[in-house]
């Protein structure tokens, strides 16, 4: 049985990695939190009135303090400079929480963040999702610049599949949070959806004895790209806190 520390390079690594480490779900169940583990990334997070909110500052602190505990005895270090927090809430009830409400971790005092990414998908206090497709938008126009002064060194074919790989594949993912979303929202990612579809049609002037390239690459709006997802979803005021070790 494997006591401390995990194999480099082997395939079973991440496996048996997750069996290491998953007992510190516990830790956050003591403290009454909610818990999402991903591989070395912890999320613990917990909801409230705002009025509550310094006890909800001290049990994250509590149970901060018992997850570097019990990454030192694993032979880990919480690293408190990749540790974020985030309070969720509505505009009026995040007034009422104070901007300085901060925690400490291991000496280092975390202050409230703007917007956290969380397994490529930037998230922002009032779940507007803006700052994500703002964020989308601006890589896919990055990658369609680059592509857009090589495309005719590489032809439609390969235009099409680098399209696909690097500029719609963005667009797709985690494109579930996207669902009811209204159309100004929505707006800064028709662009490059529609740019995609230019940059792989063929060039204008061609020899007359060359064959049309053969596109196989399908483009749509960005409203036909999002899966309506119908859910029921509440919003408490929530506070939630982001480990890395």
């Amino acid at each position: 049985m494997l006591q401390f520390g995990v194999p480099q390079g082997s395939v079973l690594g991440p496996r048996i990695f997750i069996q290491y480490a998953e007992d510190v779900a516990e830790l956050f169940s003591q403290h009454g939190l909610h818990r999402h583990l991903f591989a070395d990334d912890m999320q613990g997070h917990c909801s409230g009135r705002p009025i509550d909110c310094p006890l909800m500052v001290k049990r994250l602190e509590r149970c901060i303090t018992d997850v570097s505990a019990w990454c030192a005895s694993k032979r880990l270090q919480l690293n408190g400079d990749n540790t974020e927090l985030l309070w969720f809430g509505s505009t009026t009830h995040l007034r009422q929480v104070s901007p300085t409400r901060s925690i400490t971790v291991n000496n280092n005092v975390i202050q409230p963040a703007a917007a956290v990414r969380d397994l490529g998908e930037w998230i922002e206090s009032e779940l507007s999702i803006r700052d994500h497709v703002s964020r989308v938008a601006q890589t896919c126009f990055f990658h369609l610049r680059r592509l857009q002064s090589v495309r005719r060194q590489l032809g439609c074919d390969v235009s099409a599949r680098l399209v696909s790989d690097l500029v719609l594949s963005h667009l797709d993912y985690c494109n579930a949070v996207l669902a009811g979303l209204p159309a100004s929202t929505l707006a800064p990612l028709q662009s490059p959806a529609c740019s995609s579809e230019t940059c792989t049609r063929p060039e204008a002037a061609r020899p007359c004895n060359s064959r049309p390239p053969r596109v196989a690459l399908v483009t749509r709006g960005a409203a036909f790209r999002v899966q309506t997802v119908s859910t029921g979803i509440q919003s408490p005021h929530r506070s939630y806190t982001r480990l890395h070790h």
